[in-house]
């Protein structure tokens, strides 16, 4: 199984008990945005990262499911469970993206046009106004990237200022960048080129896996190589989260070696394997 595929949200102790699996990912993501090089353009690299996704992946996919719908309410004999299930996956997205976005890219509508948005409610207009915010939000990416890479610019020229300079930035450069862990954190080698795939009903991001911070669960859940884990509403380093984990674990597993908790359930079940041989034969 690709960890990768591991959905957004997803509780980690239900598909992740392997205790090397907590502590691969922990190394992986730690090596990548906290070497000596790129902790230096982590948060630049990050918001360009999002930024990116956004305006060349998530927003052309919403554009593409708002033509579909068009085209299913035009035709007389659509499948209306096809284009509700079209219809709910941009209302959860678009009200996802509202709630993180209201204060910088307001709705030009009511919102309350987005809430109820269902295959009664879903017109030409809707839709319009839909389209005008994606513009907006579009314009707002660009504009994000574009501060990010400039501050980014600034700051690796501030460190190369005189030949020496450039030379020892060089060489950090290279004593501390792996292409091989890159690709893999950021799932840049993936050969499906599916970079926004759609499933359950959500647009699930897979590329630039270690820019992404986990959003719908607040109980760890996470895709594989999430530089922060949340917890009951708080970010958390995914290195000190998946060593806590890793220590509960490890508590958990020294409690059911000392109680000799496997064996007594092995004894309980024998005894009650016993029982019921013994009432089959007394029955019959």
């Amino acid at each position: 199984l690709n960890p990768l595929l591991t959905e957004p949200g997803t509780v980690p102790w239900s598909g992740e008990v392997m205790t090397s699996r907590w502590a691969y990912e922990a190394l992986a993501v730690n090596q990548f945005k906290n070497n000596r090089f790129e902790k230096l353009f982590y948060p630049y690299d990050k918001i360009i990262s999002n930024a990116q996704y956004k305006k060349v992946y998530w927003i052309p996919k919403i554009q593409n499911k708002l033509t579909k719908i068009e085209g299913e309410i035009k035709d007389k004999n659509y499948n209306r469970q096809v284009l509700m299930q079209d219809i709910d996956l941009v209302k959860n997205e678009l009200l996802k993206e509202y709630n993180k976005m209201y204060n910088k890219v307001p709705y030009s509508s009511d919102i309350k046009e987005i809430q109820g948005l269902s295959i009664h409610t879903i017109n030409s207009e809707v839709i319009n106004n839909i389209r005008n915010y994606l513009y907006d939000l579009n314009n707002y990416y660009i504009d994000l990237e574009n501060i990010a890479r400039k501050k980014k610019d600034e700051k690796a020229r501030s460190m190369q200022k005189t030949p020496t300079e450039k030379e020892q930035f060089i060489k950090l450069e290279e004593d501390n960048e792996n292409e091989a862990l890159n690709q893999l954190v950021t799932n840049s080698n993936d050969i499906s080129g599916e970079r926004c795939m759609e499933k359950n009903g959500k647009l699930i991001r897979r590329i630039d896996l270690v820019f992404y911070d986990p959003e719908d669960s607040n109980f760890g859940g996470a895709h594989f190589y999430a530089p922060r884990k949340k917890l009951m509403g708080t970010y958390i380093d995914t290195l000190y989260f998946n060593v806590a984990i890793i220590w509960l674990m490890t508590i958990i597993l020294w409690f059911t070696l000392y109680f000799d908790v496997f064996k007594r359930m092995f004894n309980k079940t024998g005894e009650w394997i016993s029982l019921l041989k013994s009432k089959k034969e007394t029955d019959s």
